[in-house]
């Protein structure tokens, strides 16, 4: 176990840097309670700062945290100490879009920040710290791996983890049990080469006490003890040490934990204070075949255990990282079973990581399928897992080297290294900002709302829409720009609808969303006369479309969370009754594109407008036809389709004149490549009771200002009156 070279020091130094400039970032860019259970940790931290004592478990099924292992939450009170009397959570105004949105509007609390909440942010710090007391421990375990770089690597798959980080930015134990397990982990790692003597061991207990202290799970770091005193036996070989240091580690853990398990008796909690957690009772009624009911939700669990930044199930990347995380993961793993020329590591020190994070997956396992199979729901929480994530680091920082060549080991393990630091600070630059965003506020000279910008009840203007092209499915950004009229008291809400104008029946909402600006971290009361802010709206457009369909996006101002609290709207000093922002097009995912069935021969007209195929549909009492066009150029005009519907004799039945698909589809929104799939349907109720079954139908399209046709032409040839004869 040599000390790292200079050089890998320096790098070592660095990792420390940065990792201490992202978790320090990320817990003041964070919103207050936007981590899992922060709240209810917070609620434990602040009940010891204002009552000096660990707060009663809460009576009668509300959730709550206070049954946890003390350690962390004692150490984050004492630093709490010189700041005033805490909040609780329940003193903070909600956001009651909270969770609504595409993206944002994950922050539970509005106005929460260090100036009201400074004991959640000297809670972060104090998990920061415990961070660093990991780092510490996996430098230390690292030791045993045999290449330098690979010992850089167990450092960085760790503390550059995208859990890790956002754990470590958050008030919760999850990532102090981490750190806690990486330090004993450490701390054994010396003793499977050397030996000790017993004052070793009483040190092992204290930190194993400790680990447990912080939350209970890491009891299963006891399952280590076992191969650290076989490595003893080892090296010196006496049996009567060996038990000594069992019995001192023990004893020393024995009684501090003890202590803590009677102390959980009085307060009226199974003795071990898991029960809520780890009900052993229940776990034992499931099957194996139960595990059928897990496999499909795995994906989903694998994204929580990785990279789940927010409350849960809402703070996704990529899945591109969630695909490479997996292939690191098995390349390192995988690698302890190849053979390769590098010094061998005892499989002792393999078992010591190995013998307790097994167990410790098992049971995460098995409770979630107990909750899957008792309710039906899948709750993943794979922050459960974390101190799992020291070892699991440590195994495959020493499995992924063996892949290679001895010459091409430390190229190897220097990229993967490189790689997965880099996409945490691409994670963190770009994917926190995208979850959490914010309206930027627009500095220097404000200009003047214009005369024809949208005001609202004089207390706020859209000076500005900027709108992206919609797609169905596809997210678009939308950019806001408004200004304060006034010095504004309440909190508004801005109700954003994308509408499709159906033509007959209420307006179909092609998407929408209510929130706060900032996606619910710039609420208005906060804003000044005459301040410019920038906000920015995600819409996904969902529903079936015919082709490129005409829309309106309108821009509401709530004087609360309902529908029904509009704010009177005027522009260019006019009451108006809707806030009509811009009139949008919006298209299909992909261009609708005709079947290939029957043959037919595409019909140009215009050299604009092509219809590519036709189709029949109903009875010939009262027939249909779809017409599938498609836009040779981009539009500049409206054509109005004509079909005229006949008889076997020729003679007219009825006739249908309209903008393509109802009037939604207007040929000035096209753009070359689009389709347009058009349907008509004769009109039975003004077709004479005598008329004849419709046997055909001629088509074409005329400038609905100077009547005139379009030039019909098949291959080249004109058509007579410029129209499609389509048979039945």
């Amino acid at each position: 176990m040599t000390p790292l070279p200079r050089f890998h020091r320096c790098i070592l130094a660095a990792l420390l840097g940065l990792y201490l400039i992202l978790t320090a970032w990320m817990a003041v860019r964070l919103p207050v309670f936007a981590s899992p259970n922060e709240t209810l940790h917070y609620e434990v931290v602040a009940l010891l700062r204002r009552l000096g004592r660990l707060p009663e478990p809460v009576r009668g099924g509300r959730d709550d945290e206070r049954h946890q292992a003390p350690l962390y939450y004692l150490v984050a009170a004492l630093a709490a100490w010189p700041w005033p009397e805490p909040l609780l959570d329940g003193d903070l105004p909600g956001n009651p879009h909270f969770g609504s949105t595409h993206i944002g509007n994950l922050n539970p609390k509005l106005r929460a920040d260090w100036a009201t909440l400074p004991v959640l942010y000297v809670g972060r710090a104090v998990t920061l710290l415990f961070g660093l007391i990991g780092l510490l421990g996996v430098v230390w375990m690292s030791a045993a791996l045999p290449r330098p770089e690979a010992r850089l690597l167990a450092v960085g798959l760790w503390v550059f983890h995208p859990m890790t980080l956002f754990l470590g930015a958050s008030l919760s134990n999850d990532l102090p049990v981490a750190a806690m397990s990486a330090l004993l982990l450490g701390y054994s790692t010396p003793l499977m080469a050397r030996r000790r003597g017993l004052g070793t061991f009483a040190l092992w207990g204290l930190i194993l006490a400790a680990a447990v202290l912080t939350k209970a799970s890491a009891i299963f770091l006891l399952l280590t003890l076992p191969i650290v005193l076989y490595a003893q036996w080892r090296q010196h070989g006496r049996a009567g040490l060996v038990i000594g240091q069992a019995a001192l580690a023990l004893g020393v853990f024995g009684a501090v934990w003890a202590a803590w398990l009677a102390y959980n008796v009085t307060r009226g909690l199974d003795a071990l204070g898991t029960e809520r957690s780890f009900p052993l009772a229940q776990l034992r009624t499931l099957r194996p075949s139960d595990i059928g009911l897990l496999l499909p939700h795995l994906p989903r669990y694998w994204r929580s255990i990785n990279l789940d930044w927010s409350v849960g199930d809402r703070g996704w990347g990529s899945p591109v990282v969630y695909w490479a995380m997996a292939g690191v993961l098995a390349a390192g793993l995988a690698g302890w079973g190849l053979r390769r020329r590098s010094r061998p590591i005892p499989w002792r020190v393999l078992a010591l990581h190995a013998v307790w994070i097994v167990p410790v997956i098992t049971v995460y396992f098995a409770v979630k399928l107990l909750v899957l199979r008792q309710h039906g729901v899948v709750i993943t929480e794979g922050r459960l897992l974390s101190l799992t994530f020291p070892s699991i680091a440590w195994l495959v920082a020493g499995g992924f080297p063996r892949w290679w060549p001895q010459r091409w080991q430390a190229a190897a393990t220097w990229a993967l290294l490189g790689l997965w630091v880099g996409t945490s600070v691409v994670q963190v630059g770009w994917l926190l900002p995208a979850l959490y965003p914010r309206a930027r506020h627009v500095t220097g000279a404000a200009p003047p709302a214009a005369p024809d910008s949208l005001r609202y009840d004089e207390q706020v203007a859209l000076l500005a829409v900027d709108v992206p092209p919609f797609y169905i499915g596809r997210p678009a950004d939308v950019a806001l720009t408004w200004q304060a009229l006034t010095d504004l008291k309440t909190d508004y809400t801005i109700s954003v609808q994308l509408l499709q104008p159906a033509p007959a029946g209420p307006w179909i909402k092609l998407d929408w969303q209510n929130s706060y600006p900032g996606l619910g971290m710039n609420p208005t009361a906060d804003w000044r006369d005459g301040e410019v802010y920038t906000d920015h709206v995600e819409l996904r457009p969902a529903g079936e479309l015919n082709g490129p369909t005409a829309a309106l996006f309108v821009v509401w101002v709530l004087a609360g969370a309902r529908d029904g609290d509009a704010l009177p709207i005027s522009q260019g000093g006019q009451r108006i009754e809707s806030p009509l922002a811009r009139r949008v097009v919006v298209r299909p995912a992909v261009p609708i594109r005709p079947p290939a069935e029957p043959a037919f021969t595409p019909i140009e007209f215009g050299s604009a407008i092509i219809l590519r195929q036709i189709e029949w549909h109903g009875p010939q009492a009262a027939p249909a036809l779809t017409l599938y066009w498609e836009a040779a150029v981009d539009g500049t005009q409206d054509y109005t389709v004509f079909v005229h519907w006949l008889d076997a004799q020729g003679s007219l039945v009825g006739q249908s004149d309209s903008l393509p698909n109802q009037g939604q589809s207007p040929t000035s929104i096209w753009q070359k490549g689009d389709g347009v799939r058009d349907i008509y349907r004769l009109d039975v109720s003004r077709v004479a009771a005598d008329s004849a079954p419709v046997t055909a139908a001629r088509v074409g399209l005329y400038d609905p200002v100077t009547q005139n046709r379009l030039a019909a032409l098949r291959q080249g040839e004109r058509l007579s009156d410029d129209a499609i004869l389509l048979m039945r």
